[in-house]
């Protein structure tokens, strides 16, 4: 079951733009049926801000199949330990990732093990407005930003989650 969960990992790191770190921190509580969104944790993240971001149903979906694949049920981590109440350590994820490179010879990105597919999220939604891209990703936003982002459209946000949908199997 650790594939289909770094599975669900890199699906995550993809697809959202975050850091392995704030991934890690997932809870299934913190992904939201209706309408489709993760809440990012202030506890968990870089920056300390939580974040509710609306993601794509595609992406719900890939998700909820994942999850019956795990059959997780409850709201406990997505990706706990075998003891105690704990996800798992960073450690783990990078060396099942460098494993997975190793393993099925796919051309390893430049820029580190998990870093690299944030920079991928944002290099491919460039054609979009900032104030979309910047906020599911938590990157760092200047002050003259946040004003125009807390007041964004969710439509906006959307968008930028939906394009592309998926860029894992293409390579840089």
């Amino acid at each position: 079951m650790q594939w289909v969960r770094m599975e669900l990992a890199l699906l995550l790191v993809e697809a959202t733009g975050r850091r392995i770190g704030a991934v890690r921190w997932l809870r299934w509580e913190d992904i939201a049926r209706e309408p489709p969104a993760i809440t990012w944790r202030k506890e968990f993240d870089k920056r300390r801000r939580e974040q509710t971001i609306p993601i794509p149903a595609s992406l719900a979906d890939e998700i909820r199949a994942l999850r019956a694949k795990l059959g997780a049920f409850g709201d406990g981590w997505l990706f706990p330990q075998s003891v105690g109440d704990h996800p798992w350590h960073r450690k783990r994820f990078d060396a099942l990732m460098r494993r997975a490179e190793e393993e099925t010879k796919v051309p390893k990105l430049d820029g580190g093990l998990w870093h690299c597919y944030r920079r991928k999220w944002a290099t491919k939604r460039r054609h979009l407005p900032a104030v979309d891209v910047i906020r599911p990703a938590a990157g760092r936003i200047e002050r003259r930003w946040r004003r125009a982002i807390n007041t964004r459209m969710t439509a906006g946000v959307l968008a930028a989650m939906e394009s592309p949908v998926s860029c894992v199997s293409e390579t840089s």
